[in-house]
C-alpha cells in the first residue's frame, strides 16, 4: 500500500515543504511587488505636484514678464515720444535763421 510506504510519505512531505516555501516566497514577492507599486505610485504623485508648481510658476514667470515687457514699451515710447518733440524743438530753431545770415543770403553771401 503506497499510502503507508514511510518513502512515499517522506517524499509527499518534501513536496508540500516545497510547495509551501514556494507559496510564501510567492507570497513575499507579491508583497514587494505590492510596496514597489505603491512607491511608485507615490513618487508620481510627488511628480505631479512638482510639474503642477513648476507650471505654476511658469505661469507667474510669463505674467511678470509680459508686465515687465508692457512697462519697458510704454518707457520707450514716452522716451521716443521725448526725442520727437525735442527734435521737433530743434527743427524749428534750426530753421530760425539769424539777421545777419538771412541777409548774406539775400546778397548772395556778400556781406552787407
Amino acid at each position: 500500500d503506497e499510502g503507508t510506504n514511510p518513502q512515499t510519505a517522506e517524499i509527499l512531505m518534501k513536496t508540500v515543504q516545497v510547495k509551501y516555501t514556494i507559496l510564501i516566497k510567492e507570497d513575499l514577492w507579491m508583497k514587494e511587488t505590492v510596496n514597489d507599486f505603491q512607491f511608485l505610485v507615490g513618487q508620481q504623485a510627488e511628480t505631479v505636484k512638482h510639474r503642477e508648481s513648476l507650471q505654476l510658476k511658469s505661469k507667474k514667470a510669463k505674467k511678470e514678464k509680459d508686465n515687465l515687457t508692457t512697462k519697458a514699451n510704454t518707457k520707450v515710447e514716452r522716451v521716443e515720444q521725448q526725442l520727437l518733440e525735442e527734435k521737433r524743438i530743434v527743427f524749428k530753431k534750426s530753421h530760425i535763421k539769424p539777421r545777419w545770415l538771412a541777409e548774406m543770403s539775400k546778397t548772395n553771401g556778400n556781406p552787407v
